[in-house]
């Protein structure tokens, strides 16, 4: 993904982030400018670069799996601001129309999305404080839901694998 490309030579990129490669028309933070329309790739820019930053390297990698289908739907250049629940939704739909994801991945993407642009309001990036209710009101889905297949839950491992690892794991540490 272009985004996630290497540190810019710049000091600061678009809106004060230190890796993002998307200048503004003026060259200063959004906040600055309120007659400025940061896009949803500003947004996803920035965004991806705080989470980087901020969360565990399996925790970032769900972010950018989330993003990325926000900017195959076609979305990049859409003003932040303008992102609908009806977007939102062709984005979820998006995902289980692939049949890459179960249900309970789809919602955890639906929900980073939703984070991103809460990250994007607190920080004046997306100035519609509108926005965030408006996509939090979507309901995540519902087991059985049309589409989404669900995972099996997860077994709990027998007593005698236990058993067995710990044994094969004190043998190895008395053999060093």
């Amino acid at each position: 993904m272009a985004i996630l490309g290497k540190n810019s030579s710049s000091p600061k990129g678009e809106f004060g982030s230190p890796r993002c490669h998307f200048g503004s028309p003026t060259g200063q933070n959004a906040g600055d400018f309120p007659s400025v329309r940061p896009t949803v790739k500003a947004l996803v820019s920035a965004f991806l670069d705080y989470a980087k930053r901020e969360y565990k390297a399996d925790q970032y990698k769900h972010f950018c799996r989330a993003v990325k289908w926000v900017l195959e739907a076609g979305y990049a250049g859409l003003p932040a601001n303008d992102f609908s629940p009806k977007k939102l939704i062709a984005v979820r739909e998006n995902m289980i129309a692939s049949g890459r994801y179960c249900r309970k991945h789809v919602n955890g993407y639906k929900n980073r999305i939703v984070r991103m642009f809460r990250w994007g309001v607190t920080h004046e990036i997306v100035t519609n404080a509108d926005v965030v209710p408006f996509l939090q009101a979507i309901e995540n889905l519902k087991k059985g839901h049309r589409g989404t297949r669900e995972n099996p839950s997860r077994q709990a491992v027998s007593k005698d694998v236990v058993e067995r690892t710990s044994y094969s794991q004190q043998v190895q540490v008395a053999g060093e």
